[in-house]
């Protein structure tokens, strides 16, 4: 089907066509049988989703969801706007510490582009960027292994066993001679209560995964000394964020 075909029928419906698009892969660029339709207003508007067949074929009329990942024209990374970024600039050519509008490289040929992300040859909104939020989505929680190992590229193939506990040294509290009682157990001087191994093994996973994160940041003291700077949950995750650069 034509583009402009398409239009011209639905105009005839009595839908306020803006434009049509035939969508194309990524990569090769191949027309796909796939369009989005941009309409303005209308009373009729949600009718479009109705129907079935158009220009003697059958069709299916979905909203659009835009599946790809926002990237800050600001400071170069994911899932937030620039507007309200407040970290500092970072040029999408060649990464260097001022907007990307001036940058001083922008229009010319053989020169150097880098990557702010991954400090590859390419820019930082090149979607094959090994940083690029698309190969954390495609991880997935598989069973045996926790959420953090599956998207950590350094993660374990495999969750290490639990730890098993002494108990030669442990005095457990006697059962209570009531079961439906609903007092809270107390504990006396020589008691421990055992935490449950579940709950330990992702505490030991937690701590594990927490450590290498802090074994990538590369002036400690300094991130510290900004994170005490603010009391904004926002500010400071991007701080982090940015420390890890």
């Amino acid at each position: 089907m034509d583009p402009e075909d398409i239009k011209t029928e639905l105009v005839n419906l009595k839908y306020r066509v803006e434009k049509v698009n035939q969508l194309k892969r990524y990569k090769t660029r191949e027309p796909l049988n796939i369009f989005q339709i941009h309409l303005f207003p209308s009373e009729n508007i949600k009718e479009i989703y109705n129907l079935t067949s158009l220009s003697y074929h059958f069709i299916t009329v979905k909203p659009y969801e835009n599946r790809i990942s926002h990237q800050c024209f600001n400071c170069q990374m994911w899932n937030h706007g620039s507007k309200g970024c407040k970290l500092a600039p970072i040029c999408v050519i060649c990464a260097g510490k001022h907007p990307s509008k001036e940058c001083p490289n922008k229009g010319k040929k053989d020169v150097e582009i880098k990557c702010a992300n991954c400090n590859g040859p390419h820019t930082a909104s090149y979607r094959g960027c090994p940083k690029y939020p698309k190969n954390v989505t495609k991880s997935r929680i598989q069973p045996g292994k926790s959420f953090a190992a599956a998207v950590s590229k350094t993660a374990d193939k495999s969750v290490p066993p639990p730890q098993v506990l002494n108990d030669e040294n442990l005095n457990f509290p006697p059962l209570s001679s009531k079961p439906d009682s609903k007092e809270n157990p107390k504990l006396g001087n020589n008691e421990v209560m055992v935490p449950n191994q579940e709950n330990m093994q992702l505490g030991i996973e937690l701590i594990t995964e927490i450590s290498k994160i802090f074994q990538q940041f590369k002036n400690i003291p300094e991130t510290i000394k900004q994170l005490r700077q603010t009391e904004d949950a926002y500010t400071k995750l991007m701080i982090l964020a940015d420390a890890l650069r």
